[in-house]
């Protein structure tokens, strides 16, 4: 008896066990002419001789759906901003790659997050991502100053790769202002 059908993770292998006492020859399905047999999913069948009567077996091998898990892609954040890796299945359990066992992880720091999935048919997936924490740089627009009247002062917030939003609007990295006023950039 190869026992009841079944059903196994996508990319494993099961054993087939034909071992009967007395037996003199095995002839599997597939070729083999062994007691034993490592499979993956399909249907098999075997035949065995003991005692010079013949008898045979079959079983199928259907494969469980494969799990998947994405923590998305790798991440740029803001100091303070968190982000919440959330990947919660029925039945399934997680480990994350500091030993914690939740459903989610709550990102605060720069670092490499992975998580192995284990679903309820016992088949793993697993994912990583990379969470970077930006340094934001300092920007000074100088002291408070006064122009004269048909004067005018060039702001500069220039840092590479970065975007502007000043407070008259401009989005480029300086502005020349020629009235007074207070000025801000983010």
């Amino acid at each position: 008896s190869l026992g009841n059908d079944l059903s196994i993770c996508p990319g494993t292998q099961t054993l087939l066990d034909a071992t009967t006492a007395g037996a003199t020859s095995y002839l599997w399905s597939n070729g083999a002419t062994t007691p034993t047999v490592t499979v993956g999913p399909g249907n098999y069948s075997v035949q065995v001789t003991a005692n010079g009567c013949p008898g045979t077996d079959a079983i199928n091998i259907g494969s469980f759906a494969a799990p998947t898990v994405s923590l998305g892609p790798d991440a740029a954040l803001c100091p303070g901003d968190e982000l919440l890796l959330d990947i919660t299945q029925p039945g399934a359990t997680y480990l994350w790659q500091d030993g914690s066992s939740a459903a989610s992880y709550t990102v605060t720091t720069s670092g490499t997050y992975s998580v192995t999935l284990t679903d309820a048919n016992g088949c793993v997936a697993a994912d990583a991502m990379v969470a970077t924490y930006a340094s934001p740089v300092a920007i000074d627009l100088g002291a408070d100053t006064t122009i004269c009247q048909g004067s005018s002062l060039l702001l500069d917030a220039t840092v590479p790769g970065a975007t502007y939003l000043w407070s008259n609007g401009a989005q480029t990295p300086t502005i020349t202002v020629s009235t007074a006023g207070t000025y801000s950039v983010q």
